[in-house]
């Protein structure tokens, strides 16, 4: 037996399988379970009628297949309960990808509208319940993406009003229901990326506040609603860090109405204001990082007004010289890690008060660093990977009290790390890798009370140095080579039963070296190198039995996808053509939408590389054939790529280690005259970006590892021939528009 579905009510006599949906060895494999009423509604495939929708009240005999939409069984990642019908996106092979229901009998699950007619895909998004009313995004031909309501019928299904005239995609970032309303961001021509509110009518269809008018962005971008942390609930008001015109990025509350979205208190009273982040809640209280001119970085905590909203101070001690991050909510207290020019990097944890707000162990005394990272919440306490100075960095587990935070496992006995990395929680179970021995990787899981294997192989075989573990939805991914069929895709539901090789896309023990998984949309992408196409983009889904080619980009050689990034709802990455050679593409996940962004360089390769998301826009190197190796950055509406500046203009700057750090972009690049130095770009409150060169005599290598480990590191000085003041040149990109990035 496979993947079935089971249940429990926690005890192991209370533990048993609902219903063996597929006997044999195959396993139904269930999935995208969804409740509604007391109904569990998911898909599973019986072996005869593919994937199909089912539904379950817990026993064997209600369990029962509704209906199978289509042979193909072609379901999204989208469900959403309505009162007693299950909302979802599927297609009957007929028909795109559409908004569906279901009332749980085969005569009751239909298709609700086809938004966009024919074998097109209205491709329903962001699938939110607000008060008996569904919020979606979704396409069609004469207005293209955007907000629409439904109450399961053809008739009450409808599009809401058009925040952007005419048939452009609206870019979202995320929604998240309060009342009877829904909240989200949106990037809309002019204004850039704001807050908005609806209640499903015209005139309640707004933008709440333009923050930062000019066409500045009010609101962090790209999924800036739940997913991203950046919105939270307190009471009945959101709260959200709003970039203001006049006073940076500072923590705002709203009722979804202008007159009624107010500053909550201006922490740092200068620009680019507090940056305030790892926002967490509690019944009554707001916990987060900010940083002031005055008092530098700290915990603060706020009940959503002014003057309950307080820096909370350290007891006994100087003041928190980093960012208070990896914030986990442990009951009603916060934990995180913290230094203090007494302490190295250590575990604290607070209430909220001065008294309250305490280290909770300093695992390895002094002024150096146990570097406590990757806290992840398990079973009322969290575990993490700490370095006491003895055993190297292994697992830790905490309660929240000294006494309650210890050495978990010692997975590589004496003073040689596992390096424990890539947390992941899983069904109630916390998922990473790490080093076993000298010869052995392997990837574990636990509880918190003990440590169980799931995978084991030689040392360097599971992925490349451990980059590629990467969870999506119920599944793990991640390259591994059994001796057997050379490096290929693998996906794991974290058992060693249910750990297995996805396909030998090389088959025999050549390796199609998988590499580069990446979550976008319900898919799962990553390169392969299979024979028949070369290196090329492929994608997977549940139930893991097949892997498909998205585009053969270079017929005539390897495509080599590389880089995969998601920005603006697209997947970008490096590829190379035999016509145009390595440049920036980006795919929506179909052949036909997988195409290249711009042939950067007409005359050779452009390499795009080190692609990194930064104040609303996707940064690059890239050699445009004329300029050198130089930075670019690639807008999301318009779509423009610019070249940033020509920092070299003598061949190029070659710039490396692109790193953000809050609102600044770092860099490495050598400007022709003073060698490798560091560079910066500022995101400004007014939405241009100030670039500057920083060389205060320290190392170059120092001063780099100084500003990825910390926020100590003097990121305000900036010195040298390229300051903020100036204009520098820019070389144009052929083809395209070209501004220059500064004041």
């Amino acid at each position: 037996m496979d993947w079935e579905l089971w249940r429990t009510d926690g005890t192991a006599p209370g533990t048993a399988l609902v219903k063996d949906i597929r006997p044999g060895v195959s396993g139904s494999y269930p999935r995208y379970l969804t409740d509604v009423n007391g109904t569990l509604f998911f898909v599973a495939d019986d072996g005869v009628h593919g994937a199909a929708l089912w539904k379950s009240s817990g026993t064997s005999e209600s369990t029962v297949m509704v209906k199978a939409v289509s042979p193909a069984g072609n379901f999204k990642r989208a469900y959403c309960a309505l009162g007693n019908l299950l909302l979802f996106v599927a297609s009957d092979g007929i028909n795109g990808f559409e908004l569906w229901r279901s009332d749980g009998t085969e005569t009751g699950t239909a298709l609700v509208r086809d938004i966009r007619a024919g074998s097109q895909s209205s491709d329903p998004q962001y699938l939110t319940s607000a008060n008996g009313v569904l919020f979606f995004l979704a396409r069609d031909d004469a207005t293209g993406r955007e907000l629409w309501t439904s109450d399961g019928t053809p008739e009450g299904t409808n599009r809401v009003t058009e925040l952007w005239p005419g048939p452009g995609d609206l870019a979202a970032g995320g929604m998240v229901a309060g009342g009877s309303r829904v909240f989200f961001t949106l990037n809309v021509p002019g204004l850039d990326w704001e807050l908005y509110v609806s209640d499903g009518t015209p005139s309640g269809t707004h933008i709440v506040l333009d923050l930062n008018p000019n066409d500045n962005p009010g609101v962090s971008g790209y999924d800036s609603g739940v997913a991203g942390g950046d919105f939270v609930y307190l009471g009945s008001e959101l709260i959200f860090p709003g970039n203001s015109d006049t006073l940076g990025i500072e923590l705002f509350r709203t009722d979804g109405t202008a007159p009624g979205t107010h500053l909550i208190m201006d922490i740092d009273q200068t620009t680019p204001g507090s940056n305030p982040q790892h926002m967490v809640s509690t019944s009554d209280f707001l916990f987060l990082a900010a940083t002031s001119s005055a008092s530098g970085t700290r915990l603060w905590k706020s009940d959503g007004t002014s003057n309950g909203t307080n820096s909370v101070q350290v007891p006994d001690a100087v003041p928190l010289a980093t960012f208070p991050t990896y914030l986990a909510v442990i009951g009603d207290t916060v934990v995180f890690a913290a230094k203090t020019t007494e302490a190295g990097d250590e575990l604290w944890r607070s209430d909220g008060t001065s008294g309250g707000t305490v280290l909770i162990k300093d695992i390895r005394p002094g002024s150096a660093a146990s570097s406590p990272r990757y806290f992840t919440p398990v079973n009322g306490g969290f575990v993490f990977a700490a370095n006491d100075g003895v055993h190297g960095t292994e697992l830790w587990k905490s309660d929240g009290t000294t006494e309650g935070t210890h050495l978990l496992a010692d997975l590589r006995p004496g003073a040689s790390p596992s390096n424990p990395a890539r947390f992941v929680t899983l069904n109630g179970r916390t998922y990473f890798t790490a080093i076993a021995t000298a010869t052995t990787s392997r990837l574990y899981s636990t509880d918190g009370q003990s440590v169980g294997l799931v995978l084991e192989l030689p040392s360097g075989m599971i992925g490349a140095a451990q980059d590629y573990l990467e969870v999506a939805g119920d599944w793990l991914y991640f390259s591994a080579n059994d001796g057997i069929h050379g490096f290929e895709p693998w996906v794991s539901d974290g058992t060693a039963a249910g750990t297995h090789m996805i396909v030998d896309l090389n088959e025999g023990p050549g390796s199609s070296y998988s590499a580069q998984f990446t979550a976008f949309q319900d898919y799962v992408y990553f390169r392969a190198a299979r024979p028949d196409v070369g290196s090329e983009l492929f994608r997977t889904e549940a139930p893991f039995l097949s892997v498909s080619l998205v585009k053969d980009i270079n017929p005539f050689g390897d495509g080599t996808p590389n880089q995969l990034s998601v920005f603006n709802n697209k997947l970008y990455f490096a590829a190379t053509d035999s016509q145009h050679g390595t440049e920036l593409w980006m795919s929506d996940g179909t052949e036909l939408g997988t195409i290249m962004v711009a042939d950067l360089n007409p005359i050779g390769d452009a390499d795009p590389a080190q692609l990194e998301e930064f104040s609303c826009n996707l940064y690059f190197r890239a050699d445009n054939g004329v300029s050198g190796v130089e930075l670019y950055r690639l807008g999301a509406a318009p779509l423009s790529i610019q070249l940033v500046a020509d920092l070299n203009p003598m061949g190029g700057s070659n710039p490396d280690q692109l790193t953000v750090l809050e609102d600044r972009l770092f860099f490495i690049a050598d400007d022709g005259i003073h060698g490798n130095e560091l560079f910066v770009i500022v995101a400004s409150p007014d939405g241009d970006m100030n670039l500057d060169m920083m060389g205060d005599g320290r190392d170059i290598a120092i001063l780099t590892d100084a500003i990825l480990a910390s926020s100590e590191a003097p990121i305000h000085l900036c010195h040298g021939d390229f300051s903020g003041n100036q204009i520098m040149d820019a070389v144009d990109v052929p083809g395209f528009v070209t501004t220059l990035v500064g004041p």
